[in-house]
């Protein structure tokens, strides 16, 4: 009798883990994982992607290793170079733009979710989340 109480139990937790799955499906996120050079090439060249936190910060990729990028109203153009696991880009700004220049030469890692891009910074922690268009 024991057996067979703890068999239904666990039929019973599947079932409940299965129909969570299927009517919450935003709260079953899928996993990171790194992205290979052809994959991420595939993923953003010819497209655009999309801060998830800020829509005015954006990057278009074209395929002969530049981009147009967006930020807070401005434009700049960049160069950009897919490695293996993640991209490394430099900033073109116009007119001797002030600001960060740390910011303008970078290298990331890139991880994909099926859904968005993920690029994190070198000591690891997560700089920003981006959709593709």
């Amino acid at each position: 009798m024991k057996s067979s109480n703890r068999r239904w139990k666990s039929v019973c937790v599947g079932l409940v883990a299965l129909a969570l799955a299927f009517l919450v499906p935003e709260m079953v996120s899928a996993e990171e994982r790194m992205v290979g050079t052809e994959e991420l090439n595939n993923l953003i060249v010819g497209k655009r992607i999309v801060d998830t936190e800020r829509s005015d910060h954006w990057v278009s990729f074209a395929q002969d290793g530049t981009a147009v990028g967006g930020s807070r109203g401005r434009k700049f153009d960049m160069t950009y170079r897919i490695t293996d696991g993640g991209w490394c880009r430099e900033i073109k700004p116009k007119g001797g733009s002030s600001g960060d220049k740390s910011r303008y030469k970078k290298c990331q890692d890139t991880k994909y979710d099926g859904t968005h891009l993920y690029f994190y910074d070198k000591d690891g922690t997560l700089a920003s989340k981006f959709a593709i268009e």
